[in-house]
């Protein structure tokens, strides 16, 4: 069963940033989580082996990074990724839209957006309990 944890209204009036032209700033869906009781925290790191090693702690992420680390005006997106029972990551709100699963929770962010190939970089993923 899924469970409704957030209105898409809190962010509209606590977390927008530049007037919602950039999406919502992820430290706002960070102090959400916290702000209702879950366990939470987050990394800024591109490092690999430290997103993998974050991925190790959580279920469930939310994830924000560039569309393309190579062009900032391809824009910002974030998007849920869970953990499986197999260990594998997929990200559901994918820039295709669809769910897509990878091995690695690195991997996993790094198509943020389908349409760059592989060229997301994060700029923060919180994870949730």
């Amino acid at each position: 069963m899924m469970y409704k944890i957030w209105n898409l209204g809190d962010f509209e009036t606590n977390g927008i940033t530049m007037d919602g032209a950039i999406g919502t700033s992820p430290m706002a869906i960070y102090d959400y989580m916290r702000d209702r009781g879950y366990d939470a925290s987050y990394i800024t790191s591109t490092d690999p082996s430290e997103i993998n090693s974050f991925g190790n702690n959580y279920d469930t992420f939310i994830a924000t990074g560039y569309n393309n680390q190579d062009n900032v005006g391809r824009c910002l997106h974030t998007a849920c990724i869970t953990r499986e029972a197999d260990g594998s990551f997929t990200i559901h709100n994918s820039g295709d839209g669809a769910s897509h699963n990878y091995p690695t929770l690195d991997e996993a962010v790094s198509y943020l957006s389908i349409g760059d190939n592989g060229n997301s970089e994060p700029i923060m993923i919180t994870g949730v309990r």
